[in-house]
This record gives C-alpha cells, structure tokens and sequence, in this order.
C-alpha cells in the first residue's frame, strides 16, 4: 500500500513541476512581448522626432531664402524672385514681406491674375503699405479696369496727398474713366506738387476737352 502511495506522490511532484515550467515559459514568453513592444514604441518615437526635426530645418532653410528673394527682385530676376518668395510662403503662409514681394514679381513678369491674387492679399493684410496699393493699381490698369485701379489710387493718395504721382497716375485713370473734370483737378495738383509730368498732362487734358 505504502509503495502505491509513493508513486502517487512522485507523480504529483512530476505534475506540480510540469506545471511550474510551463508557467514559466508563459511569463517569459510574455516579457520577451512586452520588450518588443516597447522597442518599437522608442523606434516610432524617434523616427517622428527626426521627421520633426527634418520638417523644421527644411522650414528654417526656406524662411533664409528672404534674402535671396529680396536680391532677385532688386536684380531684375523675378522668376528666381518668386520661386524663393513662394518658398518662404510654404514655410510661413503669414509673411507680409513674402507675399507682397510675390505680387509684385508677378507683376513685372506679367502673370496678371497671380499678381491681383497676392496684392490684394497683402493690402487687405497691411493697409498701409504703400507699394501693394501701387503695384495693385498698375495691375489693374494693365488689365483695363480703370475704375478699380481708381480705387486703389484712392488708397494711396490718401496715404500720402503730398506725393504727386498717385495723383498723376490717377488723374490718366480718371480720364480714361471719362471722369474728365477729376482727371484734370488730379494733373493740377501733381503739377502744383512739382510734377512736370503733371502739368503737361493738365494741358494735354485741356487741350482734349476744348475740341
């Protein structure tokens, strides 16, 4: 009898062993699960980090384009001028310099639409910028609204009455309008700022109106 019972105790020990191995093995198992998750978690991490990192410095080089920009549009190259201002634009949509310096590169290459696009934008943005509502208004003219290139002299007459050649370019605008009699007071008073071209454009404007 005795015998009987040692053998069923070994046998429970054998079952007891199996069944603490086995639970190790699921543990570990379990570990090795958790370390692997764990790697490609940091692995995620810093691939976004250095796709961050990568973003910002591609950010950082096309804002140093300004420079560059602003050289090609002095230098006359204004293909090179607004590929490097639209640069700066991906980078930073709210750059005033950037956007006014696109429109007005447009301008000079005769991209009309582009032009109207980015200089509204820009005097809408900053009112008081002087060259948009130029530029705007040469864009206008080239396109033959007269009476919105009007509007835009407005604004910059308004900005500086001193200044004789909004009121030139204004008064050619109005007669163009058919408004001759403020075409004729704008000549007059660019000729009595000093402007030469002023007042040759009064008596053109006289001499058209006698006839």
């Amino acid at each position: 009898m005795w015998k009987w019972l040692l053998a069923l105790a070994v046998i429970g020990l054998v079952v007891c062993a199996g069944a603490l191995g086995a639970g190790g093995y699921v543990f570990m198992g379990y570990q090795a699960n958790v370390e692997a998750q764990r790697e490609l978690e940091l692995a995620a991490r810093a691939s976004a980090e250095a796709a961050a990192a990568e973003m910002s410095r591609v950010d950082a080089t096309r804002v140093d384009r300004l420079p560059e920009a602003r050289a090609a549009y002095l230098a006359g190259d204004h293909t090179l001028a607004v590929e490097a201002f639209s640069a700066v634009l991906e980078a930073d949509p709210d750059s005033r310099e950037a956007r006014l310096g696109r429109g007005r590169s447009y301008a000079r290459l005769e991209r009309l639409d582009l032009a109207e696009q980015d200089l509204r934008s820009s005097t809408r943005d900053d009112p008081t910028q002087r060259e948009g509502w130029e530029s705007l208004a040469w864009v206008l003219t080239q396109s033959g609204r007269d009476a919105e290139a009007v509007d835009a002299l407005d604004r910059l007459v308004a900005l500086d009455e001193r200044d004789p050649k909004p009121l030139r370019d204004r008064a050619n605008a109005r007669y163009r309008t058919g408004d001759i009699p403020g075409a004729r007071e704008d000549a007059r008073r660019a000729c009595t700022l000093g402007l030469t071209e002023g007042c040759t454009l009064e008596e053109k404007i006289v001499a058209a109106t006698r006839r």
